[in-house]
C-alpha cells in the first residue's frame, strides 16, 4: 500500500469581523443549490447544518458562530460483487452528477 488517496476532507474558515455569518442553508445553495436536508438550532448559538449527495459524494455545510466548516465524504454504493464499494476523492472525476 504505497499509494495514498483521499477519503473525505474539511475545509474550515475562521471569519473575522463583526459580520454575522450566514446559516448553513444559505452556504450550502451558494455552492451546491438546494440542500436534501437541513438543521437549524433553536439556540443561535449552536450551528446549523446543510447536507446533500453532490457528484457521488456525500456533502455538507456546518455554520457555527466562529467558524464554517465544508465537509465532503464518499457514498456507500453496492458493486456488482456484493461488497460495498467507496468513492474516494480522486475518482471523482470518472463519476456522473448525482444529486
Amino acid at each position: 500500500m504505497s499509494e495514498w488517496k483521499v477519503l473525505g476532507s474539511r475545509i474550515t474558515f475562521f471569519p473575522s469581523g463583526p459580520k454575522s455569518i450566514p446559516s448553513a442553508l444559505d452556504l450550502y445553495q451558494r455552492f451546491w443549490g438546494a440542500p436534501d436536508g437541513f438543521e437549524k438550532q433553536p439556540n443561535p448559538l449552536q450551528p446549523s447544518v446543510a447536507h446533500g449527495k453532490r457528484m457521488g459524494m456525500l456533502v455538507s455545510c456546518l455554520a457555527h458562530v466562529t467558524r464554517i466548516d465544508f465537509s465532503l465524504s464518499p457514498v456507500i454504493v453496492p458493486s456488482e460483487t456484493g461488497k460495498p464499494q467507496i468513492n474516494m476523492i480522486g475518482n471523482l472525476a470518472n463519476s456522473q452528477q448525482t444529486n
